[in-house]
């Protein structure tokens, strides 16, 4: 079978959805899924890491491709602490070295999609409390910035040190207000962020605007605890926690379609509400179409 080629997809994408595709048996073997991530991918990303993310020697992360997973996803060393702190060691040490400030997770498009969605829907005219969990190397808080919500009005968490160390170095290095950005380190799942620095007379704890890029993929590939619980299942209701009555949450997926999400997040125990969607580009293989990427927004009611 002819090794199919989608210009434009990062290697780690590539490898994620070569994956998927090597486990509905659409595309054959080992060489031929190395031969997806080689076949004209462009990424800053090693593709000898998208080729073990996609090896049989790790199970790596499924790619949604218009199929409902309603199965459980295989766990993946994308889904332990220690995985993201060797990457922003790696990213950390890049960036002092040479100025590389990282790889955008979902790349540039996803940041501008969302920054476009929330420049409609929640306007930095409203001064909006913006959280970011799992907030990497800051690309998405930034352009935020960049867009003109008020930098110490915007906060990113991440349980690696290294990631947040490498958010508030880039932003050290803007030069443009981007230093006021506040960056914590906070396992979200079992700690709740800190206030605002300039919402800490008034006690504040509660966000009008929560993101999610790429975070709850990565809880979804962890390993259940020793009770068998899955790290991701209390993630939704962390997240409404956070949540201001009549705030927004947005989340970014390469694991779940729109209507997984809508399930996982809009029910009973959340009281969330479906807001929207951002619509990203579709390709079609074996018959079947897909997005790269499904996003969601929900409204918490007042």
């Amino acid at each position: 079978m002819a090794t199919p080629v989608i210009l434009g997809v990062g290697a780690i994408a590539a490898a994620i959805m070569g994956r998927s595709l090597m486990r509905r048996g659409l595309i054959g073997g080992k060489g031929a899924a190395e031969q997806w991530v080689k076949g004209g991918f462009k990424s800053k990303m090693d593709r000898k890491e998208a080729i073990a993310i996609l090896g049989l020697n790790a199970t790596g992360h499924c790619f949604q491709f218009c199929f409902s997973m309603s199965d459980e996803l295989p766990s993946s060393k994308l889904g332990t602490k220690r995985h993201w702190d060797d990457v922003y060691s790696t990213e950390l040490t890049n960036f002092e070295e040479i100025g590389d400030e990282g790889e955008i997770w979902f790349g540039e498009d996803s940041i501008e999609k969302m920054v476009d969605w929330i420049v409609e829907n929640v306007p930095s005219s409203l001064n909006p409390s913006i959280l970011e969990v799992g907030s990497g190397n800051g690309s998405l808080l930034f352009a935020l910035q960049e867009a003109g919500y008020t930098p110490d009005r915007i906060c990113g968490v991440d349980y690696s040190e290294d990631a947040v160390k490498l958010a508030k170095a880039v932003g050290s290095s803007k030069g443009d207000d981007s230093e006021k950005i506040q960056f914590a380190v906070c396992d979200f799942l079992t700690a709740f962020p800190a206030a605002l620095d300039a919402d800490r007379a008034d006690g504040e704890v509660a966000w009008d605007l929560v993101l999610d890029k790429g975070t709850f993929d990565a809880m979804a590939l962890a390993e259940r605890d020793d009770v068998g619980k899955h790290p991701a299942d209390a993630y939704p209701r962390r997240i409404a926690q956070v949540l201001k009555p009549g705030g927004h949450f947005l989340i970014v997926s390469c694991n779940f379609t729109q209507e997984e999400l809508r399930t996982k997040f809009a029910n009973d125990e959340t009281d969330l509400q479906y807001h929207s969607r951002i619509a990203f580009p579709t390709f079609s293989f074996g018959g079947s179409s897909g997005n790269v990427y499904s996003s969601v927004a929900f409204h918490k009611p007042t």
